[in-house]
């Protein structure tokens, strides 16, 4: 299938596999800080699909050709009138940014806010030169996201013990602009979604090369019901154990460069690591989150949607 797209105006600077654009908007408009940095970009897009309903795949190759420049501030409307004035976004390098991109899919993605366990995975590969691309930008980037649901103990139970893991990896060659670095995911305190680092909060993590697992395990009723609490298994509450472990990368060289260019860039400086436990059923469709870190001192209380499977 042939496909093409064109977009002229404010995009996020960064992509993130957990928050969207709508609930990002949302939870600004509740007086939340808002998540992504943006650039002005005129873009078009065009490539040939190919679908393999057998497998569940899907491979595409798009060109792409955008137009970006920098932009102040997007908005800092709210409408609870805490009237917090959103950071202002850092400047870009301006320019033409041609590339081709090789997308490998495989399963399918389901809404965001890690309501769901899924089986899927995303390779992409983006290519930009000065040479026969004629772009401003010389590089070479590898993408990989792996989501797994994995049924573990009691399998012959309507809704089994279940693990579930998401794994992302980033990684480059050439130079790479900021508008194309990637993020390790953090949280909404106190919102608690699967797939980010619970004790870090507020924005992410960014840079060069980023690679981060997330996993939690879920004993739905059974050690309630071991400790002979069946009132409460009953009711539907679900035990977990959940971990985050998480970094970016960026060369002191370039951290210094792009600092220098009014650019700062939050980095991990090192591995993130993070355990914590849950509980889940609460009023039906809520979950409790308690996460320690476990390199640095931090805790945190999150509160999150039940996952559905």
């Amino acid at each position: 299938s042939l496909f093409g797209s064109y977009r002229y105006g404010v995009d996020r600077r960064y992509r993130s596999p957990v928050y969207g654009p709508i609930p990002n908007s949302l939870w600004m408009l509740v007086g939340g800080l808002d998540y992504f940095d943006y650039l002005s970009s005129e873009r078009v897009s065009v490539g040939i699909g190919h679908r393999v309903p057998a497998q569940d795949a899907e491979v595409r190759l798009r060109y792409n050709d955008a137009r970006q420049f920098s932009v102040a501030r997007h908005t800092s409307y709210d409408l609870v009138g805490r009237n917090r004035l959103q950071p202002l976004n850092p400047p870009i390098k301006d320019g033409q940014l041609r590339s081709l991109e090789l997308e490998l899919q495989g399963g399918a993605a389901r809404p965001q806010l890690g309501v769901f366990g899924e089986n899927r995975f995303v390779f992409r590969l983006e290519h930009s030169n000065t040479d026969w691309l004629a772009s401003d930008f010389d590089f070479t980037r590898y993408e990989l996201l792996v989501d797994a649901h994995i049924d573990t103990f009691f399998r012959r139970r309507l809704l089994p013990n279940a693990l579930d893991v998401r794994l992302v990896a980033g990684t480059f060659s050439g130079t790479l602009p900021v508008q194309q670095f990637g993020i390790v995911d953090a949280s909404w305190r106190p919102l608690s979604v699967f797939g980010t680092l619970k004790t870090l909060d507020g924005r992410p993590y960014q840079g060069e090369q980023y690679a981060a697992l997330f996993w939690e395990h879920s004993f739905r009723t059974v050690p309630l019901e071991l400790l002979g609490l069946y009132g409460l298994a009953e009711q539907g509450y679900n035990l977990l154990i959940h971990g985050g472990h998480g970094r970016t990368w960026i060369s002191d060289e370039r951290q210094a460069d792009l600092l220098q260019q009014g650019i700062p860039i939050e980095d991990s400086d090192g591995f993130h690591h993070e355990l914590g436990v849950s509980v889940s059923g609460l009023f039906g469709a809520f979950r409790l989150d308690l996460t320690k870190r476990l390199d640095a001192p931090g805790f945190t209380v999150g509160l999150g949607l039940a996952r559905l499977y």
